[in-house]
Parts: structure tokens; C-alpha cells; sequence
């Protein structure tokens, strides 16, 4: 996805990645991580190639 992906094209990678997995998703920009959480969250974050 690209760098300036739109709200629209986010939403459409998550449909599809929850799709295909069969598991909920989240799909956000590093920025938009809360900073008490970003860590935790990048610590537990699986990359889908």
C-alpha cells in the first residue's frame, strides 16, 4: 500500500486481509500510534508480504 494511501484504500486492505487470515486485523500508520502503546504494539506486529 502506499505511503499516501487514502481512508478508503485502508479500509479495503483491511476487508481483504480479514478475508484472507480469518482474523480481525488493524490496519494504521506507525504515527498514529499511541505513544504509551507503540512499543507494545511494534514489539507484537506481524508483517503480511
Amino acid at each position: 500500500m502506499p505511503e499516501t494511501a487514502t481512508l478508503l484504500e485502508s479500509a479495503s486492505l483491511k476487508i481483504e486481509l480479514e478475508e484472507i487470515l480469518k482474523k480481525n486485523v488493524d490496519v494504521l500508520t506507525y504515527d498514529s500510534l499511541h505513544h504509551l502503546l507503540k512499543d507494545k504494539i511494534l514489539h507484537e506486529q506481524e508483517a503480511v508480504l
